[in-house]
């Protein structure tokens, strides 16, 4: 387990050297971060939203069975 602590101790200081020599080494981290989180929110929405999903369309599909059952109420009282 030591060894394991070490060596990101070691990948750590490697990137705070290199972001000491050399500004933009920081700059392309942050860029490449930025794109990680992109890519990760883009797979969510993709997972979450895709139409072909079932609990998305079992939500929608209980949303307009509960709003047509009110319209439905409302049409009988009047």
């Amino acid at each position: 387990m030591n060894s394991y602590f070490y060596s990101l101790l070691l990948v750590f200081i490697i990137v705070a050297w290199l972001i000491n020599e050399d500004p933009n080494v920081g700059t392309w981290i942050n860029i490449k971060a930025q794109q990680a989180w992109l890519e990760v929110r883009r797979s969510y929405y993709l997972i979450v939203y895709h139409p072909k999903n079932f609990i998305t369309t079992w939500r929608l599909n209980s949303k307009l069975n509960k709003l047509l059952k009110e319209y439905e109420d409302e049409m009988k009282d009047d």
